[in-house]
């Protein structure tokens, strides 16, 4: 087996972590970071060109001041391809696309919706049920969009005040390579380059999504795409603009950094329901022999309204502050996804490492600086998080150590011996 064709979650979470502010340098981050991670100098809270991530407002904050943060990965989106409607001879073997939540759970790095709580998407992409001229089967659920031998269809959304998940297949004329499997459930991926124009905001943010899934067959690819609010709730018009002025002057580009962010970046507040319309340009995979890149453009118009849950949203107040200034404000969460948020002394690089009840480390995904510190956003899966155990380490130190085969026993003495703060935290209802 070729030794780089599955990743860790942590490398790829350097690997998408670059994938969010200016596409048109997207692919030079990818092959850049491919390099670090085998030269073992990947950095993701240190590379300021991350940092356009900005923590909204939200009703239940406990914090006054907006965070604004370094957005390190990019979480799921599922697209559904009808290859039935692309190519009709393969229609006998091609299975009715059905929940695609369902279907992924077990490889999707934030586990299982609740089914309570997922909204079907109806032919336009529109919330709820279909209307007396909308009758959709289950086949034909969702909205599809065919173009240069691919179809995209969206079936199905769930979304919290952290993130809107969507269900994804994506279904092609001609055969997909077989795709390289990443992190600890072994899920597969699709990068999803797309334009989007939101309700709550007047300007255009071209960006790309990751689609964690699993390829059914040779044709047939199954996902889901995460969409961050931490990094749709941010207006970076002026960095970019001066990103461009700096470039074309032959400059250094502009830093942003804890004294810079809020210079050159703005808040906008991501409401309980809104509209977003996108284009989807190009999608791209690692094959599984990493020889390149899969690469389709086309394009795939889609709109849809989203509204959130609220149900199993909860806010869990810590609080607590040691004598270094490094400590816990509150843990924040969802049914899916749990967030830690630190305070800690500005200058400081803190790793935030979390144990689940049964001393197994839970998956991190974004992590982004606030004012106070910064948000670290959790995988729930299946971990029991009944009662964790959360350690703040020095980020340079963590990085240090070599995790890859290390036990779950002997990853908690070493997060005993670096943590700089240490909490055990009940985070069962009352």
């Amino acid at each position: 087996m070729n030794r780089i064709a599955s990743y860790t979650e942590e490398e790829v979470r350097d690997i998408l972590g670059n994938a969010r502010i200016r596409s048109d340098k997207i692919d030079g981050r990818i092959a850049e970071t491919l390099t670090m991670i085998r030269t073992g100098e990947a950095d993701s809270r240190k590379n300021p060109i991350r940092s356009i991530g900005q923590r909204r407002r939200r009703k239940r904050s406990l914090w006054k001041n907006a965070a604004k943060g370094f957005g390190a990965v990019a979480a799921v989106l599922l697209l559904v391809l009808g290859l039935c409607a692309v190519n009709p001879a393969l229609a006998a073997e091609i299975p009715v696309v059905g929940n695609i939540f369902e279907k992924v759970r077990d490889v999707f790095s934030f586990g299982r919706m609740p089914e309570d709580e997922v909204t079907e998407l109806g032919k336009n992409g529109v919330s709820g049920e279909p209307g007396p001229e909308d009758q959709s089967t289950e086949e034909e659920v969702g909205k599809s969009v065919q173009d240069s031998g691919f179809s995209i269809t969206f079936t199905q959304y769930y979304a919290t005040d952290q993130a809107v998940y969507l269900g994804v297949c994506v279904e092609s004329e001609e055969e997909l390579p077989e795709l390289a499997k990443m992190g600890e459930t072994g899920y597969q991926l699709m990068q999803m380059h797309m334009k989007q124009k939101y309700s709550f905001r007047e300007d255009v943010i071209s960006s790309a999504w990751p689609v964690e899934g699993v390829q059914e067959d040779a044709h047939t690819f199954v996902g889901i795409m995460r969409i961050d609010y931490e990094e749709i709730s941010v207006d970076a018009r002026r960095y970019d603009e001066a990103c461009e002025e700096a470039e074309r002057k032959g400059e250094p580009l502009p830093e942003i950094n804890e004294n810079t962010r809020d210079y050159w970046l703005d808040e906008i507040e991501v409401p309980d329901a809104f509209e977003v319309d996108m284009q989807i340009y190009r999608i791209w995979a690692y094959s599984s022999e990493l020889t390149g890149k899969y690469e389709k453009s086309g394009e795939w118009n889609f709109s849809f309204q989203i509204a959130q849950s609220d149900q199993g949203i909860r806010s869990v107040s810590v609080g607590e502050v040691n004598e270094q200034g490094i400590g816990i404000d509150r843990i924040e969460l969802s049914p899916v996804e749990l967030s830690v948020l630190t305070v800690e002394p500005k200058g400081r690089s803190i790793y935030t490492a979390v144990l689940d009840a049964d001393g197994l480390a839970i998956p991190t995904g974004n992590a982004y600086w606030t004012d106070d510190g910064a948000k670290c956003e959790m995988m729930i899966g299946r971990h029991d998080i009944s009662v964790i155990t959360v350690y703040l380490c020095d980020y340079d130190a963590y990085m240090e150590i070599d995790k890859t085969l290390m036990t779950p026993g002997a990853f908690r003495e070493e997060l005993e011996h670096l943590a700089l703060w240490k909490k055990e935290i009940s985070l069962e209802k009352e």
